[in-house]
């Protein structure tokens, strides 16, 4: 391969992934669980991973790119990786998501794992919303707190 040739293959893989980052769009929230606090049951909305998933290789392919995620073991610990890898031959990756299970024996909660891993992985890569924002609205059980948005 000559030179021009690498040039060209980074500038492509650069451009497509520069493209497919301003082109995605969040996906839908499909689900909802009931988020417990000490003073009361709210509920919470997320996109499940099918969502996710779905949003994401409907248009992975128009900007030459195709998705793995896959089981690595890492420090000791097992993650999920995702990556992306542009026609090319580069690639675009996470440090991982480490797959957290009281018991890895039981099959349901490792999957329950492994689902979450992989979610917020792809989320997390490609700079995606896909929960509600409840990080303060119960921080420390405040009395009277409000939370005002800015427009």
């Amino acid at each position: 391969m000559t030179q021009n040739n690498i040039e060209n293959n980074v500038l492509s893989f650069e451009k497509d992934l520069v493209n497919l980052l301003n082109d995605l769009q969040n996906p839908i929230k499909d689900s909802e669980i009931t988020y417990l606090s000490k003073k009361a049951s709210k509920p919470f909305m997320y996109a499940s991973l099918s969502s996710v998933l779905q949003t994401v290789k409907e248009i992975l392919p128009k900007y030459n790119f195709a998705l793995s995620q896959a089981t690595v073991q890492n420090e000791n610990k097992t993650i999920i990786q995702t990556r992306l890898i542009h026609a090319s031959g580069k690639w675009y990756t996470d440090g991982g998501v480490p797959l957290i299970a009281r018991n890895t024996s039981d099959p349901h909660q490792l999957g329950s794992s492994i689902t979450y891993a992989k979610r917020y992985g792809l989320l997390a890569l490609l700079g995606l919303d896909g929960d509600d924002d409840n990080d303060a609205s119960d921080m420390n059980n405040v009395d009277n707190m409000k939370i005002q948005q800015r427009g």
